[in-house]
């Protein structure tokens, strides 16, 4: 008797649940085309012998959310691509310049198409004298450095890239310099990709109710004044001290580019974009990332742009091209949103700024190419 009250009582309360996460699965679709759970979540991976996982081949894929409208092409490669969908071929005619972008969705364009993304702005406006400048996009969503560079030393060399771009994203000072295993190691299935052996994380995400749950507490709790966040380092320490060992962070980019030239046997320059967290250049952000990070924000919230500047500062005596494009993104912020709300990834307009910033530094790389300061 008593078993029966309690399944009696278990069924009470999950009904009207299910019938809320139902009603706002359907609201969602009737207001976006899509439904909660392809939000975050889509398939588009598959498993891959040298970097864990890769995005999967000729894709056409629609990406429908409350913020964004978009659709992934990728080439034969599994490559990001417009929707031509043109391979990039081993045998590079002497007429072509290629250009090897390497990072995670930031440089995949997560959340925008294709002409939008700052890979293709900066592709469109590089020139090099007497020859065609081709782009290749290995960027993929969440992948860590270490396992794109082993993606070089096994395959990518074989393509003879004449300049590399590596995007860093978060904190500059988490910068690989050769290739290492991944734990615990990324695993794809049905197309899913699953960065740990828990499922819970991906069954939540994809509920409705806990969706519009946390949109509505982060809705709140940012409504907070923007300003530029320079109340965030009132009490902040000297920035001199936030890089504790200079010369180890040089090092570590260098040891990134000697890696990147020993492996494709040639001294090509090597550029690297800083991507700051959301939150590193719109403050009031930080709420979302309190509820999606176990131990609290990756990286300091006080002192992450004070750091990259420092980072910018060391590289620059070195003749080490770093762009920085986080005070810019910060003062267009205010006049429209860089990163979307409830997304951790550029708008166009992000995209934009990041393209504005690298330019020119790219430009003046192809102009000179003289040899990295020791």
């Amino acid at each position: 008797m008593r078993t029966r009250k309690i399944v009696f009582s278990i069924i009470t309360l999950m009904v009207p649940i299910l019938f809320l996460e139902i009603a706002l699965q359907l609201y969602y679709h009737i207001t976006t085309g899509s439904y909660v759970f392809n939000r975050a979540a889509i398939p588009i991976y598959e498993s891959d012998d040298v970097r864990y996982y890769r995005v999967k081949p000729n894709l056409s894929y629609h990406q429908q959310t409350n913020e964004f409208d978009v659709i992934y092409y990728t080439n034969n490669q599994g490559l990001r691509s417009d929707h031509l969908k043109k391979d990039i071929t081993i045998d590079k005619g002497d007429h072509i310049y290629r250009i090897l972008f390497l990072g995670p969705s930031f440089t995949f364009g997560w959340g925008n198409n294709y002409e939008d993304m700052y890979v293709t702005l900066i592709a469109n406006s590089i020139t090099v004298k007497g020859k065609e400048v081709e782009i290749m996009n290995l960027g993929t969503p969440a992948q860590p450095m270490n396992a794109q560079l082993c993606w070089l030393r096994k395959t990518g060399y074989k393509f003879k890239p004449d300049m590399i771009i590596q995007t860093v994203y978060g904190d500059p000072l988490n910068v690989a310099t050769n290739c290492s295993p991944i734990s615990p190691a990324p695993k794809v299935k049905d197309g899913y990709l699953y960065m740990g052996d828990s499922w819970v994380p991906s069954f939540l995400k994809n509920s409705a109710i806990v969706f519009y749950g946390w949109s509505i507490f982060i809705f709140c709790k940012s409504r907070t004044p923007l300003g530029l966040g320079t109340e965030l380092y009132e009490h902040a320490t000297d920035p001199t001290q936030m890089v504790t060992d200079p010369e180890g962070t040089v090092k570590k980019y260098r040891d990134y580019i000697d890696f990147v030239r020993k492996t494709v046997s040639m001294d090509i320059p090597v550029v690297f974009i800083y991507i700051p967290f959301s939150y590193t250049v719109r403050p009031s952000d930080a709420i979302r990332w309190e509820l999606r990070q176990q131990g609290g924000l990756p990286g300091d919230l006080r002192v992450l742009r004070e750091k990259a500047k420092v980072v910018c500062e060391l590289l620059a005596k070195r003749h080490i091209p770093f762009v920085n494009p986080t005070d810019e993104l910060v003062l267009k912020d205010q006049e429209r949103r860089m990163y979307y709300f409830l997304d951790v990834h550029f708008t166009p307009a992000g995209n934009k700024i990041v393209a504005e910033q690298a330019i020119p530094v790219i430009r003046e790389v192809l102009k000179d190419e003289s040899p990295i300061s020791k």
